[in-house]
């Protein structure tokens, strides 16, 4: 029999030969390989169209994946550039909030200094009161002592004076002689910061008065005690001149030095009254 196609001759073996080996392994292997070996040019067909099925696939996944990322691109610079107005906007705010805070901070200050000079002017009008009540205290002890003289105690206070800030308890810690008191009372004027020339000048007075009522007395009474008590307080007297005048040098360089640094401060005090009148 003759049969125009191998698939036929398959066919007729299956169903009406008896005693072949088609159903046996190997040789359903040997005839896979025999039809693909006859058949070359479908499997490459079909090899290529699976190949071309496949890098479409690959193709629409790409172009998908692009689609969404270019999305996600432009999502990401939409909010970008909303972060970006909200912190502009927020650095605006900040930067008013801040200019408040500097000009509620300049009027405090302004207002603690004006207080404060306020308070130093207070004080230091205090302080002039207590310096001429000191020196009334000091002119009167010394012509209780030296004798009556109503035309040398001032019937009124001097006139206000601008002095530095001082405290002290008037002849407290001091004994002594008067003198001895003053130059005390000088010395803690101006080391607490007292420089006010007219007042250095009458505490000057009344230490040189005192030290020369101090000096006659001892004289005059001398001559009614005895001579063994005379000489002694002969012998003292130079001593004390001499200690008398040392203080004195010393007490004058202070002066001195005190009215340098007035004069420098003198000029900062002109200013803070200008600043006060001009508030």
């Amino acid at each position: 029999m003759v049969f125009h196609s191998v698939g036929l001759l398959d066919k007729h073996k299956a169903k009406l030969c008896i005693g072949t080996d088609l159903r046996e392994p190997a040789y359903l292997g040997r005839r896979q390989t025999e039809k693909a070996a006859l058949h070359p040019t479908r499997f490459q067909k079909l090899r290529i169209s699976f190949e071309q099925n496949l890098a479409g696939k690959h193709t629409e996944v790409s172009k998908e994946q692009c689609l969404v990322q270019q999305r996600n691109d432009e999502q990401r610079y939409k909010d970008h550039e909303q972060r970006l107005a909200e912190i502009r906007a927020r650095n605006l705010q900040l930067e008013k909030d801040r200019e408040e805070i500097e000009q509620r901070l300049a009027e405090l200050a302004g207002r603690e200094k004006t207080a404060h000079l306020e308070e130093v002017l207070q004080e230091l009008r205090y302080q002039e009161q207590r310096n001429e009540e000191v020196l009334l205290q000091l002119s009167s002890h010394i012509n209780t002592i030296k004798g009556p003289a109503p035309s040398e105690v001032p019937s009124n206070p001097p006139e206000e004076k601008k002095t530095q800030h001082v405290t002290f308890d008037l002849m407290s810690s001091v004994d002594g002689p008067l003198s001895a008191q003053i130059r005390a009372l000088r010395l803690a004027y101006m080391q607490s910061g007292g420089s006010d020339p007219e007042v250095l000048a009458h505490m000057h007075d009344l230490q040189t008065e005192a030290l020369t009522l101090e000096q006659t007395r001892p004289r005059a009474d001398g001559r009614t005690k005895a001579r063994r008590m005379k000489s002694p307080q002969r012998s003292l007297d130079p001593d004390i001149l001499a200690l008398e005048q040392e203080n004195q040098k010393l007490e004058e360089e202070i002066f001195r030095i005190q009215q340098a640094r007035e004069r420098h401060k003198g000029e900062n005090g002109k200013s803070v009254l200008n600043i006060l009148s001009v508030t």
